[in-house]
């Protein structure tokens, strides 16, 4: 084996590097000064812990967006809090997103919403609001409900690996309570009278590795499978929230993109956000 059959294995495989192509994209998308969108922070490779097992987990990345600077304005601040997750796939082994028209049910998102009421209040400190919207998550778009990944298992066979693409996809959804937690007491430390959050989970793969199959009603294939660099997956995961109150998070969709799609997704937030934060967080921005 010659060392450039071992670079080609390691740009191949190898998780760690992936995951560094997906920090660069992260780290160097640029803001919008016409929108007041910006990066605001950005953390890589630190722990939280699980809310299933209550055991630390180590996270990818998380990434903060905010649209407003709370210092230049008082009225409403919002922002984005992506729980971002990186899976290395092969050529030979793309992850496939079964789905069909969203329905009504699933056309719409849940933010966290920290109000001015919750300064002098410490058993209050934040409302959770579900709003139906069909803007961010329209209705009758396509919407993933089931996976197939395959990895050759000899020289013709292939074979389902569904679980190490739900093990990624898990881990950005619990790292996502963590995030709406810190939402609670996000006001406290600010001087904007209403604080906004939406919470999204996202996987990231290499290019090039994403596909999705449409159905129609009847079970039938509407088309070919087609490349994609970016799907939404409808998970309606419900977290509760604090100890004080009953609040819960639902969190309705995860977000599967590809290296450029990670790009082009954070850029709709920032380079050109136009009527995005409307329709993530509507009167507030």
């Amino acid at each position: 084996m010659l060392p450039s059959d071992v670079r080609k294995i390691i740009e191949d495989e190898d998780d760690f590097g992936h995951e560094m192509r997906v920090g660069n994209i992260i780290n160097n998308i640029p803001h919008s000064t016409t929108y007041q969108s910006r990066i605001h922070s950005v953390t890589h490779g630190q722990t939280y812990n699980d809310p299933i097992t209550d055991k630390p987990r180590q996270y990818d990345y998380r990434v903060e967006i905010r649209l407003k600077d709370a210092s230049k304005f008082h009225s409403a601040e919002c922002r984005l809090m992506l729980a971002v997750e990186c899976k290395n796939l092969q050529e030979s082994s793309p992850l496939i997103v079964c789905g069909r028209n969203r329905t009504s049910d699933e056309a719409f998102h849940c933010y966290v919403q920290s109000r001015d009421d919750a300064i002098n209040n410490p058993n209050h400190p934040a409302e959770i609001k579900t709003v139906k919207l069909t803007g961010l998550y329209s209705f009758k778009e396509f919407v993933g409900k089931s996976l197939l990944h395959f990895k050759k298992s000899g020289s013709k066979d292939m074979k389902s690996i569904e679980s190490e693409i739900y093990e990624r996809w898990s881990q950005a959804i619990a790292s996502c309570k963590d995030l709406a937690e810190s939402s609670y007491s996000i006001q406290r430390s600010s001087k904007c009278r209403n604080f906004c959050s939406f919470i999204m989970p996202v996987v990231v793969f290499p290019n090039n590795r994403l596909w999705i199959a449409k159905y129609d009603d009847q079970g039938k294939l509407e088309s070919d499978p087609e490349m994609v660099n970016a799907c939404e997956y409808f998970v309606g995961t419900k977290y509760k929230l604090g100890t004080m109150r009953a609040d819960t998070l639902l969190l309705t969709h995860i977000h599967f993109v590809t290296l450029d799609g990670l790009a082009d997704l954070l850029a709709s937030f920032t380079i050109r956000p136009e009527g995005k934060w409307e329709r993530l967080f509507g009167e507030f921005c």
